[in-house]
């Protein structure tokens, strides 16, 4: 999987929920780097605007010191805390494919 998307979803999760200034963009960084990304505060504030360009309710505030916090609206419509990255992604060029499985039969119904 890409790392930018891994970074991303990283991203998302650290998020805190509704306005708590607790997450600058510096700190944010430190959390990023304790999990093997070590990425520049330029790229990160890049990455934070396309996160809040896309999701709604990805919101941020400058503090007293003048340091952007970023954080999840109190009233933001999704909830990714139950989002979980799949580690091991199945080789689908090694295995046969025996049309959908009962879990997925309805995503194949209108193909007929």
């Amino acid at each position: 999987m890409n790392n930018q998307v891994i970074r991303l979803y990283h991203i998302i999760n650290l998020l805190p929920r509704y306005h708590v200034m607790t997450l600058t963009t510096n700190l944010l960084k430190n959390k990023l780097l304790d999990k093997g990304y070590d990425v520049s505060i330029r790229t990160l504030q890049r990455d934070l605007n396309a996160l809040e360009s896309i999701f709604m309710g990805i919101e941020s505030a400058r503090r007293d010191d003048r340091s952007i916090c970023w954080f999840w609206a109190e009233d933001a419509p999704i909830n990714i805390s139950k989002l979980k990255i799949k580690q091991q992604w199945p080789d689908i060029r090694q295995s046969s494919f025996n049309g959908p499985s009962p879990s997925n039969e309805n995503l194949y119904s209108d193909a007929a």
